[in-house]
């Protein structure tokens, strides 16, 4: 089963710099991601995973983010 993480940046029009990981594995992203106007969508296989940011040129990494089966969690960039 699959489930999907909407991640946005709390007040600002643009979609977050953002990836996601395997807790296991920081080499490369789990899968690619698709961009909204101000979000960006990661559908993957339901479980916990590592989201890494970008911001200012700072690498920020959030980690066990959970992944609900069949539904889409909107998760903010603290």
């Amino acid at each position: 089963g699959y489930g999907a993480l909407q991640v946005r940046q709390r007040g600002l029009p643009t979609a977050p710099d953002a990836a996601i990981y395997a807790p296991t594995d920081h080499e490369k992203p789990t899968v690619g991601r698709a961009d909204g106007a101000d979000y960006v969508l990661f559908v993957v296989p339901a479980g916990k995973y590592d989201v890494q940011t970008r911001a200012a040129g700072r690498v920020t990494w959030h980690r066990d983010i959970e992944v609900p089966l069949d539904r889409t969690r909107l998760w903010f960039v603290p």
